[in-house]
């Protein structure tokens, strides 16, 4: 078994995050944890813990990028808008 250690971590990390597939990957990572994105709800702390969580997932990550590299990922790269006929996610709302 090979030990992972935080400088090995932070090595892979950088080289995931200098190449143009590794900065596809992460962007779509922060996309998913909706690193743009301030939940909170009053009626609900599970949802609003919940959502917290999941954002502290593209946080933990980002910390350990290159800062060239991380504004690239952050800057340059976007979610693509559905194109016709393709399903998006549907969100409804409480009231």
């Amino acid at each position: 078994m090979q030990e992972i250690t935080k400088d090995k971590y932070i090595e892979a990390l950088n080289k995931v995050a200098g190449s143009e597939e590794g900065r596809i990957v992460l962007a779509a990572l922060k996309v998913s944890c909706q690193w743009d994105t301030t939940y909170v709800a009053s009626d609900d702390p599970v949802a609003t813990h919940f959502h917290s969580a999941r954002r502290g997932v593209y946080g933990s990550l980002r910390k350990d990028v290159r800062p060239e590299d991380l504004k690239a990922i952050e800057f340059d790269y976007s979610w693509a808008a559905p194109t016709k006929g393709e399903r998006t996610k549907k969100v409804s709302k409480k009231r």
